[in-house]
């Protein structure tokens, strides 16, 4: 115990010291990390090549979840030990699962059902270890504290959930580094201001190694894609954070307490969460299979309409903050009344999105007539100087 108090102390002690040092030694680590990645990736042609889904034109690597993975394993292990929290040592042996079952997935594929269960393997790892589990929704749709056996399958399935919905907005560049970067800078001030310091590294360590991973993801001449080797393993660690942040005893002196939380993780994951809700419900729509690929997402729709990678990638961010600060004005309402009105928000989202793809769909139509309609115009001189030199002759 006495240990314990002593390296918060030290920590408070300190500042932003070690803080800082972690964010650049994150950043460090991983900026040499992918060079290297790239050379080796077009050396032994470990690359992505582009398909019918695909927004780039090129083969280009696709390991930059290396990077990611050693510099978050190496802060993971210092954390641990300076902070003595099991807790992080068990996060990392889940997301070394999660990290060898991208790596396999981008170089050779894994099976759906067995990347699932590898998913699901890596959840429950760390929830029967830490114990990490969502046990009260707080009065959300009348539900309030859960049974061991229901909070364990509603945490393993809130996991899931979000690493594949966090992977589905992975399709041009910045878009998943920059929303993760926006979500983890929410959870990280939080930690910091109620006082939970080793999650407060963790972040802080995403945000470094993410904000390395930007410069050569947006980069024209040496870049590189996450690929599943990076967006399952910043998956899981989204839904770690989100879910110790629904166990945060929060500071009484601030704004926002820990019975609203719920909305605040609906509202940060709305993203991401939207778009598989509305991709999965076209392609049933469409008689297809929820999980067969295709250009319906709304990367997809923004890119149709004109819109840059770079674009797509700061409007969710500027969405995302709009939410949670939304939802943080009408903090006094209930919990129910939030989540009504951030339904309702959803809803509206939803509705300018298939506006845009709809006038997208009419201006492709409108251009197809223009230049049918000219060819026929050019066809008809065509056969009637023919027919005039026919008669000429």
């Amino acid at each position: 115990m006495s240990l314990s108090f002593h390296t918060v102390s030290v920590s408070l002690d300190f500042g932003f010291f070690w803080p800082a040092i972690v964010f650049f030694l994150s950043i460090f680590l991983s900026y040499l990390c992918y060079p290297i990645i790239i050379r080796v990736s077009k050396a032994k042609r470990l690359m992505a090549k582009p398909n019918h889904r695909s927004v780039h034109r090129f083969k280009t690597p696709n390991l930059g979840g290396i990077g990611i993975f050693l510099a978050i394993n190496l802060i993971i292990t210092l954390l641990g030990n300076y902070f003595e929290d099991s807790t992080l040592l068990s996060l990392l042996g889940s997301i070394t699962i999660l990290f060898f079952t991208g790596l396999i997935d981008d170089l050779v594929g894994v099976k759906p059902k067995s990347k699932l269960l590898l998913q699901v393997i890596a959840a429950t790892a760390v929830i029967l270890i830490s114990d990490l589990r969502i046990t009260d929704l707080q009065g959300l749709m009348g539900i309030g504290e859960l049974s061991y056996v229901v909070s364990t399958l509603l945490t393993i399935f809130f996991f899931v959930l979000l690493i594949n919905a966090y992977n589905l907005i992975d399709g041009v560049d910045g878009l998943a580094g920059m929303f993760a970067i926006t979500v983890t800078v929410f959870f990280g001030f939080f930690y910091y201001v109620n006082g939970n310091n080793s999650m407060f590294f963790l972040s802080i360590c995403i945000v470094g190694s993410l904000i390395s991973f930007l410069i050569f993801n947006f980069s024209k001449k040496e870049k590189v894609f996450m690929g599943d080797t990076g967006s399952l393993v910043i998956g899981f660690l989204l839904a770690y954070q989100a879910v110790n942040f629904l166990t945060v005893d929060f500071n009484p002196n601030f704004l926002i307490q820990n019975t609203k939380s719920p909305v605040f993780i609906l509202a940060l994951f709305s993203f991401p969460i939207l778009d598989t809700s509305r991709v999965f419900l076209l392609r049933i729509m469409k008689k297809k299979s929820p999980f067969s690929a295709d250009k319906s997402h709304i990367h997809h729709v923004f890119l149709n309409y004109g819109l840059k990678h770079w674009q797509i990638s700061v409007l969710s961010t500027f969405f995302t903050s709009t939410l949670v600060l939304i939802v943080f004005l009408f903090n006094d309402l209930t919990i129910n009344k939030q989540t009504t009105f951030l339904l309702a928000m959803w809803g509206l989202t939803v509705l300018v999105v298939n506006n845009y793809s709809l006038i997208s769909k009419l201006k492709n139509i409108s251009n197809q007539d223009v230049t049918e309609g000219a060819d026929s115009e050019d066809a008809q001189v065509h056969k009637g100087k023919t027919i005039a030199l026919r008669d000429l002759a």
